[in-house]
């Protein structure tokens, strides 16, 4: 693939958007300039992650498509949420990662409307296009969090199973880490929920959510543990999931967290021990 020229492209995006378009003819002219950009050499290996076509342009292609893009969105909310379904119904990884992206701009108020796209969206197996979504199309949540918790929760374990429920994990671990999130006893409340009985198969999808819990949270992550360890109907499960978490902790909330697990073992162990009447 030949060089992208940073003057050329800034003056066809420009050119682009300057044509007034409904969503359809937007996301169209969107995807043509995004193939016009397509490494055509592109030879990929295996790809067991990715279940779209990708026209795999050059890293500067899609900042830059998103950076004049951005600045022309529409500013009623339904026509928003149609460039992102145009953009997302192309199919292609490209205009699929700027749906997200579209997607995330919508008004808090509107995240009733958003949540399905997200939830449908974040079911993709290319890691690159499920990133974006986390990451941007979650964005509307994070002021509207007692209506994505909801919408979350019957996905979340214990209802939830399998890949629906690692999936919650994921968009719950998001959230988690938002800086203007600070719903802690909701969320605090469906942990709770969740690891009375944990399932063995989503340990490592509760990982990335509790280190992010306990990094952000030490003070009230230390009584969450405790609940935790001497609740759950699964105390070696719970003390897998300690032992992952405690190397990302913070450093002097580590000794307590660390007494836990240890008070934890010895009682496990008691329990153990006793002969079975």
């Amino acid at each position: 693939m030949t060089a992208v020229r940073l003057r050329d492209l800034r003056r066809h995006i420009a050119e682009l958007l300057a044509q007034p378009a409904d969503p359809e003819a937007r996301a169209a002219a969107l995807d043509a300039l995004l193939a016009r950009y397509a490494n055509r050499a592109y030879r990929p290996g295996a790809q067991p992650d990715a279940d779209e076509p990708a026209y795999h342009t050059a890293a500067v292609v899609l900042p830059e498509v998103w950076r004049g893009l951005r600045h022309a969105l529409p500013a009623e909310p339904t026509r928003l949420l149609a460039l992102a379904d145009a953009l997302w119904a192309r199919g292609v990884r490209e205009p699929r990662i700027l749906a997200a992206r579209v997607l995330g701009q919508a008004p808090a108020i509107h995240a009733p409307q958003v949540f399905p796209r997200f939830w449908r969206w974040l079911a993709v197996r290319d890691r690159r296009v499920r990133a974006a979504v986390l990451e941007h199309a979650a964005q509307p949540f994070v002021a509207a969090s007692d209506v994505f918790l909801n919408a979350l929760q019957p996905y979340l374990p214990p209802q939830g199973q399998g890949e629906e429920a690692a999936r919650a994990l994921w968009a719950l671990a998001r959230l988690a880490r938002a800086e203007a999130f600070d719903n802690t006893p909701a969320l605090f409340r469906l942990v709770r929920q969740g690891l009375q009985r944990p399932n063995p198969e989503l340990r490592p999808d509760w990982v990335p959510l509790l280190q992010h819990i306990t990094r952000r949270w030490p003070a009230e992550a230390v009584p969450l543990w405790r609940h935790l360890l001497w609740e759950s109907r699964d105390p070696a499960g719970v003390q897998w999931l300690l032992r992952r978490v405690l190397p990302t902790a913070p450093p002097e909330w580590r000794p307590r967290l660390e007494h836990l697990l240890h008070e934890a073992r010895l009682l496990t162990r008691e329990r153990d021990a006793k002969p079975t009447p």
